[in-house]
Order: C-alpha cells, then structure tokens, then sequence
C-alpha cells in the first residue's frame, strides 16, 4: 500500500533519501536538497508521452509510458534498494502524480517500502517560497568586506573547516560577482536551484546564532540573492578584510589563470565587456598585453584603475568597520574572524 507524505514531515525527517522520479532534464534545473534522479522516463520518452497525452489523451500516453518503462523496471528498482540501504525512501515527480504512484507501486509489489511526497516537487518549490517570504532570519549575520583579491572566498572555505556556520555565496552561484566571475566556472545554475542550495545552507544552520558571508551585491552573475538574506547581510557586522597590491595580484592570477590555456579565451572576452567602462582603447592594450603573458601588469592594471575605484573598500584598518584583519596570513585571518564572532555570539566585546 503506498503511504502518502507531507512536505514539513518528509523534511523533518533524519533518516530519509529523496528519490526524484522526473526527467533528467527537470532534474537539473532543481530538486530537492540531496535528492537522487532515477528517472522513470528519460528526457526523449517523457517528450513522447506529453505529444501522445495531447494529441490522444491520457489512456494512450499511459499505455505507451508503460510500454517504454517495461524493460527498465527491474533496474530502476534495484538501484534504488542499493540506495536505500535502511533508509527511509520518499519518490517525488513533478506534481506528485503518475510517476511517483507508479514507482511507488512497483516498489511496494517488490516488498520495498516507500512514502510518495504529496504535491511532488511543486510542494517542494512552495515550502522553499514560503521560507524566504518570512519578515526575518534568526541569525545574526557576520559579512565580510574587502577589495577584490584580499581573499575572501579563502577566509570562508577557512572558516567552514573551522566550524564555522560560513556559506559560500560564489561557490553556490558559481560566479564570482563580477564580469570576470565566470571565467573557468562554467554555467550557473537555475534561480530555483541556487536559492535551493540556499535554504539547504540556511536549513543546516538553523540552530546556529551567527552565520558568515562574503559581501555580495543583490545579483551574483544571473542569480539574484532573496531579499530575506540579502536584508540579514545588509544588517550584519561589517568586517573589512585588506592585503597589499602584490598578494591581491598574485591570488587573482592563480584563481583565474589555472589550466594549460590560462583561460586566456574567457579572459579576453570578459575584458571585451569592460569596454563601455574603461575605453575600446584601453581594452585592446590589456588585450595585447594579455596575449603577451604580461598577465601581471593587466591584473594590476584592473585593480588599481577599475575595480578599486569601484568598490571603495579601505586598503588598510578602517573605524567603518565592525573588525579589520589582514588577510596575508588566510589561517591567522580566519581564527581572527572565529574568535570576534565567538566574543560576539557571547554579547561581549561591544
């Protein structure tokens, strides 16, 4: 007999595994939050059955999934018994219909106890929604600023193997937040499947009273931060990170210049989009000196002439901020950073 359950209750549970039974298509563009795909039709059938379903109705394109599915069950099911493995099992599809009661039932004919999420991953969607809809999060939040190259994206990954309560807000978007942020990243993901990533993060530090983020503007890349977060970062700690020019160029070539090519091709057309800003002129001599290995002096170049200017963060201690800490030392920063906002969860220390 299948066993219905709620979205609330499936998320509350410790011992569960999600088993998204959509294309592989539907499933990236988002899922659940550690969900595997074990799709009952692939991308092509589930196009089939959709054509059949409009064009004959829903008795034509049942019997025709059915007949594409036949010789795949016992595989389906027996991947995911090994994923199983004691767990409890919930299918969800889109809607938390046909595909999931189906798989559902073929488990339960096979003695494999499952729950079919009710309302699928649309449910899913609408509890994600409602999360970021709320007035105010719990935490406080500690934000860290700092010119571009100061290393701020370390200090984080520092700070998560730490123990810190850090999200990675680059890493989530895979973006760096500016027109250089893509190169050697490749695409970003869906507005669903970021802000997925996000309320897992939130979700995993809900019991947490201070939360660590990099300073973003509202947009990384394409994606847009919601306004429920972005709201607890403007109302957070500000914490300046600074390092001198030659270690911000040095970290900036090793992030963006890694692998046998340099990247050189996404650089120069990253740099192609700077013309409006800075001048047709001035990027084509950055090009040539690009393309001349002087990558050094064009890093500098940027630094100094554009993105300096444009971020006007202090180079050096500044009042403005809750903390300032240099970062020549990434470990030393980062237990510098732990330390103020164990004073600060505390309530001492100001």
């Amino acid at each position: 007999m299948i066993k219905n359950i709620a979205i609330d209750e499936a998320l509350a549970k410790d011992n569960a595994i999600f088993i998204d039974v959509r294309s592989p298509q539907e499933f990236a563009e988002d899922s659940l939050p550690f969900a595997y795909n074990i799709p009952l039709l692939d991308d092509e059938q589930r196009s089939r059955v959709g054509i059949t379903y409009k064009h004959q109705g829903s008795t034509e394109a049942r019997q025709l999934g059915m007949e594409l599915i036949a010789g795949q069950i016992p595989e389906k099911i027996k991947k995911i018994k090994e994923l199983a493995q004691g767990k409890e099992l919930i299918l969800y599809c889109w809607r938390g219909g046909m595909r999931s009661k189906a798989m559902c039932e073929l488990l339960d004919l096979a003695g494999i106890p499952s729950y079919r999420l009710i309302g699928g991953y649309k449910a899913f969607r609408k509890h994600v929604n409602e999360f970021f809809s709320r007035t105010e999060l719990s935490q406080q939040f500690f934000v860290i600023y700092g010119l571009t190259g100061v290393g701020k994206s370390e200090i984080i990954q520092r700070l998560q193997r730490l123990n810190v309560a850090a999200i990675d807000l680059e890493k989530l978007a895979n973006h760096r937040g500016s027109v250089f942020g893509s190169v050697g990243l490749g695409d970003q993901p869906s507005q669903k499947k970021f802000e997925t990533a996000l309320y897992t993060a939130l979700r995993a530090f809900r019991n947490e009273q201070a939360i660590v983020v990099e300073g973003e503007s509202r947009k990384i890349g394409k994606l847009t931060i919601p306004a429920l977060f972005f709201d607890a970062m403007q109302n957070g700690y500000r914490i300046l990170v600074y390092d001198s020019l030659q270690n911000r160029i040095k970290r900036i070539c090793q992030e963006y210049m890694q692998g046998p090519d340099r990247n050189l091709l996404a650089l120069e057309k990253s740099l192609s989009f700077l013309q409006r800003r800075i001048g047709k002129v001035k990027v084509e001599k950055l090009t040539e000196q690009l393309r001349s290995g002087e990558y050094m002096q064009v890093v500098k170049d940027l630094l100094v002439n554009y993105y300096d200017v444009l971020y006007r963060h202090p180079d050096q201690p500044s009042a403005e901020y809750d903390l300032s800490v240099n970062s020549g030392n990434v470990e030393q920063a980062a237990e510098e950073i732990r330390r103020f906002i164990h004073l600060k969860s505390l309530g001492k220390g100001g």
